[in-house]
């Protein structure tokens, strides 16, 4: 019981944190992209943590080994997706012309624009 009240409450954190990201990326608010990559480091790590703490439970051996080839299954799909997001947010023009285009060439989450998506 104790395993799914304190992943309750960090769903319950993680819920209204990834509306408050996806509504400063829509809005084009500063940091945007920083914090969208800070969500995305955070949900990998929940991912990560929450498969592990399921595994250390004294479940029984069978539901044990169920989960763990669904963990296995899941862990690169879940990695991939952030991984691509993360490329996606970090090498795009989009991106680059929608949160930096009108900023200095050091950005505000103290990265620099990769060399091609510097304007002409």
């Amino acid at each position: 019981v104790t395993i799914v009240l304190i992943n309750s409450l960090v769903v319950l954190v993680l819920l209204p944190y990834s509306i408050y990201t996806g509504l400063r990326l829509w809005r084009v608010r500063p940091q945007a992209v920083a914090n969208a990559k800070r969500f995305l480091v955070v949900a990998w790590v929940y991912f990560l943590s929450r498969s592990i703490a399921l595994l250390l439970t004294d479940l029984p051996e069978e539901v044990k080994s169920d989960l763990l080839r669904s963990v296995l299954r899941r862990t690169p799909l879940f990695t991939a997706h952030v991984l691509a997001w993360w490329m996606y947010l970090s090498r795009s023009r989009r991106v680059w012309n929608t949160y930096y285009r009108d900023h200095d060439e050091r950005v505000s989450d103290g990265s620099e624009a990769p060399p091609s998506l510097h304007p002409p």
